[in-house]
């Protein structure tokens, strides 16, 4: 990895990013480093450049939303970027509202419950999740069809028809 180039992959699963410490609180296999994803102590304040979190952010308590990003926010470079992607509750609701069927959103917006950490505790729009990330210090914070740093085959829930992608940057 480059030097000064430090670029966290939190709550990868099995999703692995070359260059990248792919992070999980699962060992799994592409898994660079098993920890709490709530707490990045391992990393110095103003010490990462990128931080990227695919369908992570509504597994931790609505409750911790603002903490969590505080805690990312922490450890990110003044002007680092951080790239977030969640399901979109409006997109989910217009599903519902068309289809008047719960079974196309229920794993969006509950988990898949396949494992005992797989479950939603939180929910987010763009209106809500700029919100907060603009309380936890960010700014420049815009909606993204796709993830342009993402390698061409790589495939994660950030493609998924619900998902809202955000990028934003560290204030101060």
């Amino acid at each position: 990895m480059e030097k000064n180039r430090l670029r966290l992959h939190l709550g990868c699963g099995d999703k692995k990013i070359e260059s990248w410490i792919n992070i999980d609180s699962r060992k799994l296999s592409g898994v660079d480093l098993v920890q709490d994803l709530e707490n990045l102590k391992k990393f110095k304040d103003n010490s990462v450049e990128v931080i990227y979190a695919s369908h992570l952010l509504e597994h931790f308590s609505h409750k911790k939303t603002n903490k969590i990003l505080q805690e990312w926010a922490r450890v990110l470079k003044k002007g680092g970027k951080i790239f977030l992607a969640v399901p979109d509750f409006n997109k989910l609701l217009l599903k519902f509202l068309i289809l008047r069927d719960t079974k196309v959103i229920k794993d969006p917006l509950l988990g898949a419950q396949d494992y005992p950490s797989n479950f939603h505790q939180a929910i987010f729009n763009f209106k809500s999740l700029k919100r907060e990330l603009k309380t936890a210090g960010f700014s420049k914070i815009k909606k993204i069809k796709k993830f342009s740093f993402l390698p061409k085959e790589f495939i994660d829930s950030s493609q998924h028809w619900c998902s809202l992608n955000i990028s934003a940057q560290k204030s101060n």
